[in-house]
């Protein structure tokens, strides 16, 4: 028996109906932990500054993916050394951007928005991820772990991003 051509993931619409599907549900629990009392670090943060995490990107399609992450992967596969090089780059681009509240939630705004600004002066000034970038990117990450902050949001974003790539080539 033949088997039926195979096409390309539409990633963005794999978000979107995600978001479509989860959208009722998590609106009910936005306004269910605006009326009680947070239990998790996320709704603490939602309701200390309104910032709705993962929730957030969910009901957005996964608006950091498809604005942020999916374009500088595709740019980034031409444009760095080598994959871990790629893959670096997408972290960093997500960290200049998402408010990321696995560092919000061990620190503070003003933190969050040093990493942003961090991310996007190492890439202003290391647009080619090469060995002595790696080596300086080490370096923020050691000040990064001695303030006690882990981009964990991005990395995950990351995870998602790296999976749709995947995907994408088995197909």
């Amino acid at each position: 028996m033949e088997q039926p051509a195979a096409s390309a993931i539409n990633g963005r619409a794999v978000l979107a109906a995600a978001a479509e599907i989860a959208a009722p549900f998590l609106e009910q629990e936005l306004a269910e932990i605006a009326s009680r009392t947070p239990k998790t670090h996320g709704e603490k943060l939602y309701v200390r500054y309104g910032i709705r995490g993962v929730r957030g990107e969910v009901l957005s399609g996964f608006r950091s993916l498809y604005a942020v992450a999916f374009p500088a992967m595709a740019a980034a596969k031409s444009r760095q050394p080598d994959q871990n090089a790629a893959r670096l780059y997408v972290l960093l681009k997500l960290m200049a951007s998402v408010e990321d509240t696995n560092i919000l939630s061990r620190s503070d705004r003003q933190t969050l928005q040093m990493v942003h600004r961090l991310s996007a002066r190492f890439l202003e000034e290391h647009p080619i991820l090469n060995e002595q970038a790696v080596t300086q990117l080490r370096q923020m990450n050691r000040q990064f772990t001695q303030w006690g902050i882990s981009p964990g949001g991005c990395a995950d974003l990351l995870a998602i991003t790296l999976f749709f790539e995947k995907m994408q080539q088995k197909i």
